[in-house]
């Protein structure tokens, strides 16, 4: 549902960027201190930062790329340091003919900076950017037609996605209300998909929430 994504979805698979040599998704949010003071506090509810930011972002990346092996992950408490809940997570993937980096963090300050995804291939790269990875924020060929051929795509597309505002800080992928709407454009699948590999990552990092 977010047009964005779909641009990148045609580009990848008309086969544009050519054979994919790596991905890196990076999401460098801020949320302040009472984030945490209900029961987003409480890991067996909460869930921890990939479940409650995180989960949007890394269902794209699945979605696009397929499910990574999870080589390693490490989680720290930088600014929610009084909380039982990390605030940053680092974590190295495997997609098997090639790889790629995660970075998510509320630690940043003053507010949201980025959440970004670049796409490295072997006729050029894309990147998405903005807050909530809702805008095409650099793009290149080796082909000019492979060129022309995105920005056709682009200009019969319409990318106007504002992230959600929540008072004091804004988040999340501007499309939630639609999701409930049309339930049946999705699949069960991939909504697991994402929680498995919510799950990995918290594996390798020796972290458990919930039962």
């Amino acid at each position: 549902m977010n047009p964005t994504i779909n641009v990148v979805r045609q580009c990848i698979n008309g086969g544009l960027l050519g054979d994919i040599r790596a991905v890196n998704l990076v999401q460098r949010w801020q949320r302040p201190y009472e984030y945490f003071s209900g029961w987003r506090a409480e890991p067996e509810i909460g869930g921890g930062t990939l479940y409650e930011v995180g989960i949007h972002y890394l269902d794209i990346l699945q979605s696009l790329f397929g499910m990574p092996n999870i080589h390693s992950s490490k989680i720290y408490k930088i600014k929610h340091k009084e909380t039982s809940i990390e605030d940053t997570i680092y974590s190295l993937m495997d997609f098997g003919k090639f790889g790629g980096t995660c970075e998510i963090t509320i630690a940043a300050e003053p507010h949201n900076l980025e959440c970004s995804l670049q796409i490295l291939g072997s006729n050029g790269y894309l990147k998405l950017g903005g807050k909530a990875m809702n805008i095409i924020e650099s793009y290149n060929f080796l082909s000019n037609g492979c060129k022309i051929k995105f920005e056709n795509i682009l200009e019969n597309s319409t990318i106007c996605n504002t992230p959600n505002s929540y008072g004091s800080y804004q988040g999340s992928c501007p499309n939630h209300d639609g999701v409930y709407e049309n339930l049946s454009l999705f699949k069960m699948e991939e909504a697991l998909n994402s929680i498995n590999l919510i799950e990995e990552i918290y594996n390798k990092a020796g972290v458990k929430y919930g039962k």
